[in-house]
């Protein structure tokens, strides 16, 4: 059974020619070759009878019992949902017998949350309810009658899928620091450089966004997130090489002399380098530039710091050697 149609089946009668089924929305019956028919084209939500009678050797039988049904509900129209998002939105057929839904898993009978529909205006509060997962599909049936009661029917559903918002990510420079790309419309992406949170863009009306960030070096590692209510379900990342025409990452990075106060902190040159940026303890910020292919530490007895090193030309920086540690004496 659907909103428009009817599937009737009945026990064949030995020696039957045929079978008349009469219809309360027909002033004849209607001659049937099988023990089964589908009658379409029935409006939704109505309450239709139905008896049958076997016709053989000339004569028509007497009829069935009268069998009541009532079609289903039509299937809702259901806006696009994002997962993270508080409601579920739609509308359903605006009758007084209709003021609630439900949401199963697709293909499954056992609902999940009940949802209210209030002149036509379908609602189901889904918030931070562990049954909607991302990219999970869901059915969504308005019904007829109250839902606490054995006589309620629910209607013919809508399947929807709990989509991830979209995030794209263009390329990132080191030299201009620009982050961009497309997300929804006039939705906000929460940048987040080398692990640490910089801003939160606002995209235009038709998804784009971009903005200056600082603290993009080459080798950083860029990630946007996309907000859905309170969380952030999709992202892209963007790991940011040299650019063209940048030093090669200086080699042969090492620590030496080491006493208690002080150390060496030596590379092997990289062609093209005009100078060397100096990183300290992992952080993106410049501790230090120098020009030579060494310099001299300090530091207090007993205390361990790590140092990388990049080389810089008119194009840029290169990508940040590995780290090397040293820890001073005593202490």
């Amino acid at each position: 059974m659907t909103d428009i149609s009817i599937t009737y089946t009945w026990d064949k009668v030995d020696g039957a020619s045929y079978y008349l089924i009469y219809m309360s929305n027909r002033t004849a019956p209607r001659a049937v070759f099988s023990n089964e028919i589908t009658i379409d084209g029935l409006t939704f939500a109505t309450v239709y009878d139905a008896r049958v009678s076997a016709f053989r050797r000339g004569q028509e039988g007497a009829q069935s019992e009268l069998l009541t049904q009532k079609t289903l509900l039509p299937a809702p129209t259901i806006s696009r949902f994002l997962f993270g998002e508080t409601y579920i939105n739609g509308t359903a057929v605006d009758l007084p017998s209709v003021t609630n839904c439900r949401i199963y898993r697709k293909g499954e009978s056992t609902a999940l949350l009940t949802g209210t529909v209030t002149a036509g205006v379908l609602r189901i509060y889904v918030l931070n309810n562990a049954n909607i997962v991302a990219d999970g599909q869901y059915d969504i049936r308005a019904i007829d009658g109250s839902p606490n009661v054995p006589t309620s029917i629910v209607g013919m559903p809508t399947t929807i899928t709990a989509e991830k918002a979209k995030i794209t990510l263009n390329p990132v420079s080191s030299v201009a620091g620009v982050v961009s790309g497309t997300t929804e419309k006039s939705g906000q992406v929460r940048v987040t450089v080398d692990g640490v949170a910089k801003t939160v863009l606002t995209a235009d009306a038709t998804g784009n966004y971009t903005g200056n960030i600082s603290g993009i070096i080459s080798g950083s590692l860029v990630l946007v997130e996309t907000k859905v209510g309170s969380i952030y379900p999709s992202s892209a990342t963007y790991s940011v090489p040299a650019p063209v025409g940048a030093p090669a990452t200086p080699t042969n990075l090492a620590v030496s002399a080491v006493t208690q106060t002080t150390a060496t902190l030596s590379w092997t040159a990289s062609p093209g380098a005009t100078s060397y940026k100096l990183y300290q303890n992992g952080y993106t910020t410049v501790w230090k530039t120098t020009t030579a292919t060494s310099y001299a530490l300090t530091g207090t007895a007993g205390s361990t710091w790590t140092y990388q090193v990049a080389a810089v030309n008119a194009n840029g920086d290169s990508l940040r050697t590995e780290k090397v540690t040293v820890t001073y004496l005593g202490g």
